[in-house]
């Protein structure tokens, strides 16, 4: 029996895949959770005040304990889902790069760019919604197959505004030979 694991679906408030640049030699496709960030962060600084508070009033204690929970529970928040992507193609090199980096790790692949056929948007269906995300198709070599480009699905059009942006990209890059 086959179990499906369940798909992180966020709102695409809370992300932004946008082109930073899109020049004829190079696009570059960034998806950052900068909303998110900033409600954490925000989240965790009125928090702090109120532990804060609680120190300078006769719950001392129980002000620290306040305080050090908060930066516990914000700081794994931060950690674990603020992550941001970037996908660089470079007709110069020949050479696809997807770059992810979080407060803890960095990650980088490099994949022949004559491989990359398309981007597609892959949607994951509930009851209520659907979620996208955008992923890049490639037609040989060792990474021949799907990947996604963001490990999370998100509401919106920022996966299809992504994709549609890899096809003109490499559409243009196609017909100058």
């Amino acid at each position: 029996m086959h179990f499906p694991l369940r798909q992180q679906v966020r709102p695409d408030l809370m992300r932004a895949m946008k082109v930073v640049r899109d020049h004829p030699d190079q696009l570059i496709l960034e998806d950052s959770p900068v909303l998110m960030t900033v409600l954490l962060v925000v989240m965790a600084l009125v928090f702090l005040c109120i532990g804060v508070g609680m120190m300078f009033s006769d719950q001392a204690w129980f002000g620290v304990l306040w305080v050090v929970f908060t930066v516990a529970v914000f700081g794994l928040f931060l950690v674990l889902f603020v992550r941001r992507n970037q996908l660089i193609l470079d007709a110069g090199t020949g050479v696809v790069t997807h770059r992810r980096r979080t407060l803890r790790t960095y990650w980088q692949v490099e994949r022949d760019l004559a491989h990359l056929e398309r981007a597609i948007v892959q949607t994951s269906r509930s009851s209520e919604s659907s979620a996208h995300r955008m992923a890049l198709v490639y037609g040989g070599g060792m990474d021949e197959g799907i990947h996604p480009f963001t490990a999370v699905y998100t509401s919106g059009r920022g996966a299809a505004r992504g994709a549609e942006a890899v096809n003109r990209w490499l559409d243009a890059l196609r017909a100058r030979g």
